[in-house]
């Protein structure tokens, strides 16, 4: 059984970055992540995201399990965030 099969590829430039995130268990294919961020060019203040991306709130959502002190999401945010993604716009 595969927990997490996960393939990111990512394109980072001076402006732009592009994320592709596939999950692979035996389940089948599901997209994790998969956006595009602009950079504001002259005074390097603001950004733009918009696509599948973690949800922007609190610290946990955006740690890996490699970085949380535990592997798994406390149970507030897996009651309160399930999926832990969001389509939408971040600025």
């Amino acid at each position: 059984m595969v927990r997490r099969g996960r393939l990111k590829v990512t394109y980072d430039n001076d402006l732009t970055q592009y994320v592709v995130q596939i999950d692979a268990t035996e389940k089948g294919l599901g997209l994790k992540d998969a956006y595009v961020s602009f950079k504001e060019p002259w005074l390097k203040t603001f950004g733009l995201t918009a696509g599948v991306f973690d949800r922007p709130f609190g610290f946990e959502i955006m740690y890996s399990s490699s970085s949380r002190e535990t592997p798994e999401r406390s149970r507030l945010f897996q009651s309160l965030f399930p999926g832990e993604r969001d389509l939408g716009l971040k600025l």
